[in-house]
């Protein structure tokens, strides 16, 4: 019911260095080229990040050695089986299509002829109807799970890249380098409740890939484990400390893991 989706972009700059009367404001400070620069848009997303490829919205069916539960026993015989086919994964004729919304501001800087560059960009990423298999209980049957619209993302970040351009009055040598940096920062502020799990801190959650965890108020894929605090340096330390797997981690030369609410038990609280 979601099969198409419009994601409108624009964009604008404005090379002020080129405006008369700017001139003299910019001539005694060495700038020669100045630009601000601003941009906003949409980016639809539809391949379920490889999960499922362009069929998300229906179920597949298919049939392999691989999958032997697909076979059956058509003529009773308990002692040979015809291949059948199966549900590989469910489909979600619902699904919406995953959105995000950029906007950016920057500005580009040339001095010394454009000799010394620097280009500075800021962004914002926001989104919404992030694509996820939704977990299910193994009682469910067969088939892979469903992908959902699960939640929301919002990324916050900057690029900076200095360059320096030099050639000598024959021409006949260049010297040029150049520096970058990019920091980004993301933070989940939504999951469907209905898909997540309700944290020890109120936050929802689901469970990735490994010790990871998609979370509200985390970053996307945070890790989520026991926090270590060294090693035990000795048996007496070992037996004074909070318990650890009921008591078989307290051993010298052993992991040891913060308490993190002071209730004397090493656990996820």
């Amino acid at each position: 019911s979601n099969r198409w989706g419009t994601f409108p972009s624009i964009s604008a700059g404005w090379r002020i260095s080129k405006e008369s009367f700017m001139e003299s404001v910019l001539k005694p400070l060495a700038i020669s080229n100045l630009k601000f620069k601003f941009s906003l848009g949409q980016q639809g997303n539809q391949a379920s990040a490889g999960l499922a490829g362009n069929f998300a919205n229906i179920s597949t069916l298919g049939s392999s050695t691989d999958r032997p539960y697909g076979n059956y026993d058509l003529n009773g015989e308990n002692s040979t089986s015809q291949q059948g086919y199966t549900v590989i994964r469910r489909g979600n004729p619902n699904l919406r299509w995953e959105t995000t919304s950029h906007y950016n501001f920057g500005a580009d800087l040339g001095f010394f002829n454009d000799q010394l560059g620097i280009i500075f960009d800021y962004y914002i990423k926001n989104t919404e109807d992030i694509l996820f298999p939704k977990p299910q209980l193994s009682a469910v049957g067969e088939g892979y799970a469903p992908i959902e619209n699960i939640g929301d993302l919002n990324t916050k970040g900057l690029d900076l890249s200095i360059s320096f351009n030099k050639t000598n009055a024959d021409k006949d040598f260049t010297f040029s380098t150049q520096f970058q940096f990019s920091t980004a920062k993301n933070e989940v502020t939504y999951i469907d409740s209905m898909v997540g799990l309700k944290g020890l801190e109120g936050e929802v959650y689901i469970d990735a890939y490994g010790p990871s965890r998609i979370a509200t108020g985390k970053p996307l894929g945070v890790f989520f484990g026991y926090e270590t605090d060294g090693l035990f340096q000795s048996e007496s330390e070992a037996t004074t400390a909070p318990l650890q797997n009921g008591g078989k981690g307290n051993h010298e030369g052993r992991i040891k893991y913060k308490d993190q609410n002071s209730d004397g038990v090493i656990d996820d609280k």
